[in-house]
């Protein structure tokens, strides 16, 4: 097991990623699971976060934790998540990117 190959408090280092997280979450989680499936981002992975934003962005962070064997427990993930939702979106796209997901944000294009 590994760990992220960013910290958690890190996400201010890229405030251009921070701000568009910050002003179209669910567009930008929506990307990051597109990526994590392998498959371009639609209507099918929009609406998932749209409704239920919290529960697909704490699925998405398990999942790229357990697809990398990164440390980690859904506790963990379920906390960070709730507590500091910003900083562990970022983590989670930063990571994606790093281990080269094509993860294209909505406010890019």
């Amino acid at each position: 097991m590994s760990g992220w190959s960013n910290g958690l408090c890190d996400c201010f280092s890229d405030c251009g990623l921070c701000f568009k997280t910050m002003c179209c979450g669910p567009c930008q989680l929506a990307k990051a699971r597109a990526a994590l499936a392998g498959h371009e981002c639609g209507i099918g992975d929009l609406i998932p976060s749209l409704c239920c934003y919290m529960c697909c962005s704490m699925q998405t962070r398990s999942d790229v934790r357990q697809k990398y064997g990164i440390d980690g427990s859904i506790v963990t993930d379920c906390l960070f998540t709730l507590c500091l939702n910003l900083c562990s979106s970022v983590q989670v796209y930063r990571e994606l990117e790093g281990r080269g997901e094509p993860v294209v944000l909505c406010a890019d294009k």
